[in-house]
């Protein structure tokens, strides 16, 4: 989605450099290990060690933009959350570097935000709708 998310910038007028982190996946790695993957993101990137790494007009760190789909909308929303409230991945409060963290935006592509009860089309659409390929 690297690309997505670069074109995404762009057709914002943005000049951003996009980060496009992988994290540990449910069944196999159940919450909130993804949760935390992508909180350390954040940590890495508010830390001393990525200013070596990141280009110097990064270093800034005043224009960030938290984007995903699916469940990584559902990442976005907690991580956007955490990172406002100045609060780490485990509730503790956050580090000073992570506090310098400015979230500008949240793009929520098609989140998983609500799953504690059943909507109408969740019900309609239970065995799934299967696209066919082209006839």
């Amino acid at each position: 989605y690297f690309r997505h998310f670069r074109l995404l910038a762009e057709a914002w007028g943005m000049e951003a450099h996009v980060v496009s982190p992988e994290y540990r996946l449910a069944p196999e790695y159940p919450f909130p290990h993804a949760v935390y993957d992508s909180y350390d993101v954040f940590q890495w990137l508010a830390s001393p060690e990525s200013h070596g790494v990141l280009p110097p007009d990064v270093a800034d760190r005043e224009n960030i933009v938290v984007a995903g789909d699916s469940a990584g909308g559902n990442l976005t929303l907690v991580l956007g959350s955490l990172l406002k409230d100045n609060l780490r991945a485990d509730l503790a409060p956050a580090s000073p570097e992570m506090q310098s963290l400015k979230i500008k935006a949240l793009g929520l592509f098609y989140p998983a935000v609500m799953l504690a009860k059943p909507v109408k089309s969740m019900l309609e659409n239970t065995n799934g709708v299967i696209l066919k390929p082209w006839q």
